[in-house]
């Protein structure tokens, strides 16, 4: 697959979603899950903070890059399946 399809993708996967983050609900569940962790994050010592903050970068990095492989190959999937039903 050539790389300029793959920055397509990336895009209208990014263009999708921008409605679903500016959403209020998406907003109020992620304040308060900041909020959340924020009152648990202040509650450790320094070295145990930037373990945390470690942590959860990889456990973000992680997801983001899951969540941009299934849109990917979900796009993939159904151009393959269109084309069967051609």
């Amino acid at each position: 697959m050539s790389l300029e399809l793959k920055e397509c993708i990336k895009d209208a996967f990014e263009s999708a979603m921008k409605t679903y983050v500016e959403s209020d609900d998406y907003k109020y569940a992620n304040w308060e899950y900041d909020k959340m962790l924020s009152e648990f994050y202040n509650g450790l010592p320094e070295t145990q903070q930037k373990k945390l903050t470690a942590l959860m970068k990889a456990r973000g990095d992680l997801e983001s890059g899951l969540a941009s492989e299934a849109y990917y190959r979900g796009v993939l999937d159904g151009i393959e399946l269109r084309n069967d039903v051609k």
